[in-house]
């Protein structure tokens, strides 16, 4: 009988640690800290006086990083650019070549191949070149004569004559769509 409560007893227990609350966080390390504790007491005489006490505690502290994605930030997966925003681009040429050329520090260039946008349409893309050519040109003559801003796409193996448009901010980033 005391077997039996036993086993019982244990069975319980090691459910009951199964079953503990979690708490996870974002972070570096994993830790986990769990204790059980089972007594059995019980007169095995004439009188059949057995008593059976157990705890169980759990405390789990789990923390995981999140796994690097391995995006490089200045490609076209890691820029919050869309295909609509390349052709909107495209259509302001001139007055992004101005921008380009008033551009005294370029802090940041996204490299964007416009065909890797969600949504991207080649034909929509062509034409929204040929309609706007001359403006094309435009941003391609302003890219090559900042000394900056061109050395850092030759860093980038961007070869200029590939520029489609380009997208200024504040900060001195600069979003360079190319084909």
């Amino acid at each position: 009988m005391k077997r039996i409560i036993a086993a019982t007893a244990a069975t319980l227990l090691s459910a009951t640690m199964l079953a503990a609350p979690a708490h996870a966080q974002v972070g570096a390390d994993v830790g986990a800290d769990v204790g059980a504790g089972v007594g059995v007491s019980g007169d095995a005489g004439t009188g059949a006086d057995v008593g059976v006490t157990g705890n169980a505690g759990a405390d789990v502290d789990a923390q995981a990083e999140a796994p690097d994605a391995g995006i490089d930030t200045g490609t076209t997966a890691s820029v919050d650019a869309s295909f609509s925003d390349a052709v909107s681009a495209i259509s302001r040429g001139e007055m992004i070549a101005s921008r380009i050329s008033a551009l005294s520090s370029v802090d940041t260039v996204n490299v964007v191949r416009v065909s890797e946008l969600e949504s991207a349409d080649t034909a929509e893309l062509d034409a929204a070149i040929e309609e706007n050519s001359s403006s094309v040109e435009a941003v391609r003559s302003a890219v090559e004569a900042n000394a900056e801003l061109s050395s850092e796409l030759e860093a980038q193996d961007v070869d200029v004559s590939q520029v489609v448009a380009v997208e200024t901010d504040a900060d001195g980033e600069v979003t360079v769509f190319t084909r």
